[in-house]
């Protein structure tokens, strides 16, 4: 009796301390699939990431992304694999080539264009003669004002 609590309690030991260890890798492994899944656009539901797609599909590649993540195998290998059998929709940026320059060119051209515009309306604002600042100052308060100003102790 002593001797099978004895073998029962070595092998508890043995066998908990095994998965104990590994958590920590299966969480890692866990985060980076899910990272993965959240920063890849699915083939399946377009404008979704793999993560939000309920596709059936979706969840089969987010299964072997986790599954191949646990075997050992870097992210960016992964992904250049998906990127193989899938293309470009898995990057969720244009590519800068043909028309997908213009999705990179524009936010900044229009941007200086926002910066002319700004600065051309600033220019005319000050130079507006309209304006109190710089409206010619009536004579009879010019003289009103300094005998009131000498008037003073």
């Amino acid at each position: 009796m002593k001797a099978r609590v004895l073998v029962l309690a070595s092998l508890l030991v043995a066998f908990g301390a095994a998965p104990r260890a590994d958590t920590g890798a299966t969480r890692d492994t866990a985060r980076e699939a899910a990272r993965l899944s959240a920063a890849l656009m699915s083939p399946f539901c377009p404008g979704m990431t793999l993560s939000t797609c309920p596709s059936p599909d979706a969840a089969t590649v987010r299964a072997e992304i986790s599954e191949r993540l646990h075997r050992g195998e870097p992210s960016t290998a992964i992904v250049a694999d998906l990127e193989a059998r899938f293309g470009d929709v898995l990057d969720g940026s244009p590519r800068a080539q043909g028309a997908g320059w213009l999705a990179w060119l524009m936010p900044g051209a229009l941007g200086v264009l926002l910066m002319f515009a700004l600065g051309a309306a600033a220019g005319r604002r000050v130079a507006t003669p309209d304006t109190p600042e710089t409206a010619a100052l009536d004579p009879d308060l010019l003289v009103r004002l300094s005998n009131e100003l000498d008037d003073l102790p």
